[in-house]
């Protein structure tokens, strides 16, 4: 049996989310950054899903900051 291995776009989400949160000042990148970050994939069902509930990347963005 194979290990599972993270996808491409995963690994480039948590990238993005550790690089946001070391922008902001932080050491840690918590699950605020990393829903900002999923928002930077085009074609992520998860950033579709989010969309369709109504959560913007502003929201998660918010959510970021006040997460401090």
């Amino acid at each position: 049996m194979a290990s599972p291995r993270p996808t491409a776009a995963f690994q480039r989400v948590i990238q993005r989310a550790v690089i946001h949160a070391l922008s902001s000042g932080r050491e840690e990148a918590t699950g605020a950054n990393v829903l900002v970050a999923i928002f930077a994939e085009r074609e992520s069902p998860a950033a579709y899903f989010l969309q369709e509930q109504g959560t913007t990347r502003y929201d998660a963005s918010t959510t970021s900051v006040m997460a401090s």
